[in-house]
């Protein structure tokens, strides 16, 4: 049987010249999947032989070269056209070694590195800083690309300085900053002197056009020196801050009040809760305390303003909507932006401009710390929403501010204090008198001395614990009606240090929300009810003679 097989399998083999036998050991150690033997027994596979098997030295098809490729390999190429040389053709090139390149290391006599030269490093990082060349050899002199100008800016100067749009000069604007044009033929100018150019050209900047010359007046800020003196004083406002001190009743001619009561009992001031009662022995020793200790801590501006609006300046509870009684109220705002517009304008310069008067811009955009307004629940709700046609209305809610506070940590800002007052003040006093004036003008009468009594605009200074109240003046001409400016003038100064300092700065609260509430927003009212009844087809409102003959004080 095994002979069989062996037989049947070298003819097989005989036949087929391109196998090669398998050997009878494996080059892998796969476990055998054949039947086992018996011990002492051969396995058949083990008896077969390998035999040499002629190979065929021709390629297969897949592997040898096509016709095409023959053809491609063995055709004669036309000769080279190029202008330069085959790299073959190229004369060889020696690459320099770093001997040759490298400077020669300096080194000192025991064979160290000496420390770098300040002075050597210097010189080098200027010459990158300004100049472009090779080597000691600076050819193409430019200024270094960290101060060359952009292709972006070079494009937007392509048109000149015409081109720039230009800023015309305004009562009340922000001066535009400008930009000092590089000079790009100086190889010498640094980062230093570019850096102040610009700094000086950021406070004036002229434009030059085809007709004429606009010069931008330079712009100011509240802490400037100057900025009472070329802001305020060229608009008709002025700050008397040596007035001597008086009483809030003989101020406002009123007779002191036996108690806290008297005022929750004046006609449609019941329901505000804006009133301190000087009588209180415990919060007249808490305040004392706490500005003693806010001081001794030596706390920072918003622990004074924090304190003071939570204890001093109080406000009433808000409403998300208006409600229908038709109370006066008041509402407390904290650093609400009120920006210059067509019904809120800035103060003017009053200067004809024939004499050199030194000025600058101010935009005033007021943002102060605490005010007071008038809320729009008083006036008739049939026509609440046309009020803002006739004055400025904010939030869709309030309108005539009447107090002005501002927070300093302490006495070396309260200039500083003093002049966003004054700018709060003026700004808002101005806008008033643009409201009686049309009241007079509707009305068709002669603006007298009486149009003049209540337009005033009252303000607050705190600087850490000591206060100053202060009264803003309108000054119109009593013959045209024009406006002539303000005078921020002190009515008193004093410190939260004794109970007495507390008592009177709660007699002057309590007198100044008086005045807002019973005087100057019944005032309002009417001027803008007389502006509404003169207008053809506007709003009825009840408004009679009396009330349109009055003056509002």
């Amino acid at each position: 049987m095994h002979e069989s097989w062996h037989h049947n399998n070298s003819r097989i083999l005989n036949h087929s010249p391109t196998i090669t036998m398998l050997s009878a050991t494996p080059s892998h150690s796969f476990p055998s999947r054949r039947p086992s033997v018996a011990a002492g027994a051969t396995h058949p596979s083990t008896r077969t032989q390998t035999r040499p098997i002629a190979r065929s030295s021709r390629r297969p098809a897949y592997a040898r070269p096509t016709a095409s490729f023959e053809n491609r390999r063995t055709a004669q190429k036309p000769p080279s056209t190029t202008i330069c040389p085959h790299r073959s053709d190229r004369p060889p090139r020696a690459r320099p070694s770093p001997s040759r390149t490298a400077p020669p290391l300096n080194t000192t006599t025991d064979g160290g590195v000496p420390e770098t030269d300040a002075t050597h490093t210097n010189r080098l990082w200027k010459r990158v800083m300004t100049t472009r060349g090779r080597g000691n050899n600076v050819i193409n002199t430019v200024p270094g690309r960290a101060t060359r100008p952009t292709a972006a800016w070079q494009a937007k100067m392509k048109g000149g300085p015409g081109a720039a749009s230009s800023t015309s000069s305004k009562d009340s604007g922000i001066g535009n900053s400008g930009r000092t044009r590089l000079d790009t033929g100086t190889a010498s100018r640094t980062r230093a002197k570019s850096s102040r150019a610009s700094s000086a050209s950021r406070s004036t900047t002229t434009t030059t056009t085809a007709a004429t010359t606009t010069t931008t007046l330079p712009a100011a800020k509240l802490s400037d020196g100057d900025f009472e003196a070329q802001v305020l004083n060229p608009r008709g406002i002025s700050i008397d801050a040596e007035a001597k001190s008086v009483t809030p009743f003989y101020h406002f001619g009123t007779v002191p009040p036996s108690d806290v009561e008297f005022y929750r009992q004046l006609p449609g001031l019941a329901e505000s809760k804006l009133w301190l009662d000087p009588d209180d022995t415990s919060f007249v020793t808490d305040v004392v305390r706490e500005y003693a200790s806010m001081r001794n801590y030596k706390l920072c501006e918003a622990e004074f303003a924090a304190y003071a609006t939570e204890t001093l300046l109080k406000r009433e509870i808000r409403n998300p909507s208006l409600p229908e009684s038709r109370t006066w109220w008041a509402e407390r705002l904290v650093q609400l932006t009120a920006r210059p517009d067509k019904a809120w304008a800035a103060p003017p310069f009053l200067d004809d401009g024939s004499a050199p008067v030194p000025r600058k811009a101010y935009a005033f955009v007021m943002r102060p710390d605490c005010a007071y307004w008038i809320s729009l629940q008083a006036f008739n709700p049939d026509y609440r929403k046309r009020v803002k046609e006739y004055v400025s209305v904010r939030l869709d809610r309030i309108l005539c501010p009447y107090l002005s506070i501002e927070f300093k940590k302490d006495d070396t800002s309260v200039g500083h204090a003093r002049n966003q007052v004054a700018a709060a003040a003026s700004i808002a006093l101005y806008n008033r008198w643009r409201v009686r004036a049309a009241k007079v003008t509707a009305a068709r009468q002669r603006w007298s001395e009486r149009y003049t009594t209540a337009l005033r605009h009252y303000g607050l200074t705190f600087t850490g614990d000591q206060f100053e109240v202060w009264c803003v003046t309108a000054m119109v001409d009593e013959a045209s009606g024009e406006w002539k400016g303000c005078c921020m003038r002190r009515l008193w100064q004093d410190a939260f240090d004794t109970p007495g300092g507390v008592r009177m700065f709660v007699s002057w609260s309590n007198e100044i929300h008086r005045w807002g509430l019973a005087v100057h927003g019944p005032a309002c009212e009417r001027d803008i009810k007389v502006c509404m009844r003169s207008t053809p087809g506007a709003d009825r409102t009840s408004l009679d003679g009396e009330e349109f003959e009055s003056e509002g004080e």
